[in-house]
């Protein structure tokens, strides 16, 4: 009985023990500016977008006669490119660095061709200098080819559960629509007269149902027309974050307790009052005692980060952790250190 209770009580003291670490940080999430593979121009803040997807009976422009070509029988590709630029249109717009984006929704004409691996040719300059002029940019994107498949499958899955008298062998039935979009992009500039960009973009979106009917959970599918809309525009938004940079989500934490003035400005940050918050936090980082101030330095350089002020967040991070060397004040400095040299990336790109 004696070796039965100490144990009851060690288990107690290790919860309060985790319950109290756990209760001395919140979490926040906020966002940060995710760097991006190619660079463009740093002087240009204005695009156009066309479609040039090399697919026939479709809606075309000549350059030579300015006329509309007649659309036959495959108005739902000219659906999913659409969508697909809409989705590469709508990153685009949420990049600090980009103002403008210009969309010509019909498909561009300009004596399309592949090369010998079946890739479209580039556009001559003088095709990508008349379409520019039309929106006065010097910056082209096009979107050159687009495919994509689906399949759809099954599959059984097993699972014991017991109930009071036996273990009982349940069966379900898993459904799934996978949707494979393909869309070859080229970034042509007009300024230095040079393909910035030439990439294949593939990705795979799969949705999943399960039921204990293999019917129904083929019917608990999307329908399969909206999926392959929904994959396009997935397709064209990925594509948008591999060439500018976007926002991202992020998980970070401060610290709530310690004091009676953390305590406080815990509050203020509830009440999305952060700058009550810094108020208190600043004055505690000066203080005397050195693992609150640590503390309260942390705090101030989250805030300063939240305000995209990652040099002052540095300094900040480093106070703190040269005051109290805590393991997570280390990789909050280091972690700042990288998004330091990020950002001088980008403002130098």
């Amino acid at each position: 009985m004696r070796l039965f209770h100490s144990g009851w009580i060690l288990i107690i003291l290790l919860f309060c023990m985790l319950s109290t670490a756990c209760q001395t940080t919140s979490i926040i999430k906020i966002q940060i500016l995710e760097s991006s593979e190619v660079s463009l121009p740093r002087d240009i803040h204005e695009i156009t977008i066309i479609n040039r997807s090399l697919k026939t009976n479709l809606v075309t422009q000549n350059q030579d006669s300015g006329k509309h070509l007649p659309s036959n029988d495959a108005p739902q590709h000219q659906e999913l490119t659409h969508n697909c630029i809409q989705g590469l249109s709508d990153l685009l717009i949420t990049s600090p660095f980009i103002d403008t984006v210009f969309y010509d929704s019909l498909l561009y004409y300009f004596g399309l061709s592949n090369d010998s691996m079946g890739k479209p040719l580039p556009l001559d300059l003088q095709d990508v200098e008349w379409v520019c002029a039309k929106t006065n940019t010097e910056l082209l994107i096009s979107l050159e080819d687009y495919d994509c498949s689906d399949t759809i499958s099954k599959d059984i899955q097993y699972s014991f559960f017991h109930n009071a008298e036996d273990a009982i062998l349940k069966r379900n039935y898993v459904a799934y629509l996978n949707v494979s979009p393909k869309a070859f992009w080229r970034i042509y500039d007009l300024t230095n007269k040079k393909i910035i960009d030439e990439y294949l973009y593939i990705d795979t979106i799969q949705w999943e149902r399960s039921d204990n009917e293999s019917s129904r959970a083929l019917k608990q599918l999307p329908e399969k027309n909206n999926a392959i809309l929904e994959a396009a525009y997935w397709a064209g938004y990925g594509y948008g974050k591999r060439i500018v940079p976007s926002w991202l989500d992020v998980d970070r934490f401060y610290y709530k307790s310690g004091s009676k003035e953390i305590k406080q400005a815990d509050k203020e940050v509830l009440k999305d009052n952060w700058t009550g918050a810094v108020q208190i936090w600043k004055k505690l980082a000066y203080g005397e005692k050195k693992s609150l101030a640590a503390k309260a330095a942390l705090n101030m350089a989250l805030a300063s980060e939240i305000e995209d002020q990652l040099e002052i967040a540095l300094e900040w991070a480093e106070k703190s952790y040269l005051m109290f060397k805590r393991s997570s004040s280390k990789e909050y400095l280091l972690l700042l250190q990288e998004r330091v040299k990020e950002k001088r990336k980008l403002l130098n790109r």
